[in-house]
């Protein structure tokens, strides 16, 4: 809620002053897109919390509310970004507080700094809770070694937090040590995401008729666009896609 009251003071005050020109074509957007499409990631940690809700509507909703608010603010912020900066600032790590500083001033800049650090830890958070309910759910249904199903007396799934703690560990230590773009982690990372994307529309076009389906056929051109945007990078996903499939013969 912080996050969403924040990005939408940003929005309000800043798209009456923002003057935008458009001026792009359509090649350099679709290969922009295996990078933006990082921006729209975390949607899908609502499913993986899915035994949290009593009610199965109550998952459609958060999702439809989640996709509503994440649709108006890029857009919003998109738009205020590009108006009100140069090109050369708008490409910095940090252009939102440099919005913030435009609209609301230069004490605004910083308290929406501090309050942007918190926002992130909130995110980390979210992020490893749901992760580690996704490894600990794989592993109860026998897709992951069993050991990492296991809990603790407060029913928390220490295994799973273990194992996420010991990847992600040595991930930032391979980013620091190689010095590797930020931007190419990203696209691996999306590619991942677009992978099981693309597999959940196919599970969907499975258990669904009519236009329901044909929804889903739109979708899965939508995933294709973005999965071609990725080269030959899509070698990496494939290659965890057969160790997976290795993994499930062997078991068996």
């Amino acid at each position: 809620m912080l996050m969403i009251l924040l990005l939408s003071f940003v929005v309000f005050i800043g798209v009456p002053k923002a003057k935008v020109e458009l001026d792009f074509n359509l090649k350099d957007v679709w290969m922009s897109m295996s990078l933006i499409f990082w921006a729209y990631l975390g949607l899908e940690n609502v499913t993986f919390l899915s035994e949290e809700f009593k009610e199965s509507r109550d998952i459609i909703k958060s999702m439809l509310m989640c996709l509503l608010f994440v649709v108006f603010l890029y857009f919003g912020l998109s738009y205020v970004v590009i108006g009100l900066l140069p090109k050369t600032h708008a490409i910095e790590v940090t252009p939102i507080i440099e919005v913030i500083d435009i609209v609301g001033g230069r004490y605004a800049g910083i308290v929406a700094g501090l309050v942007s650090v918190l926002i992130v830890f909130l995110n980390i958070n979210a992020w490893v809770w749901g992760a580690s309910r996704s490894i600990y759910s794989a592993s109860r249904d026998k897709a992951l070694p069993e050991f990492l199903s296991g809990v603790n007396r407060y029913k928390v799934p220490h295994m799973a937090l273990i194992f996420l703690l010991v990847v992600w560990a040595i991930t930032l230590s391979l980013y620091a040590f190689l010095k590797l773009d930020l931007a190419v982690m990203f696209r691996f990372a999306n590619q991942n995401f677009d992978i099981m994307y693309l597999a959940s529309v196919m599970a969907y076009l499975k258990l669904n008729d009519g236009v329901n389906k044909l929804f889903g056929f739109v979708t899965l051109a939508i995933i294709a666009i973005f999965m071609f945007s990725y080269s030959y990078a899509l070698i990496y996903p494939v290659i965890l896609t057969i160790v997976a499939l290795m993994y499930d013969i062997i078991k068996r």
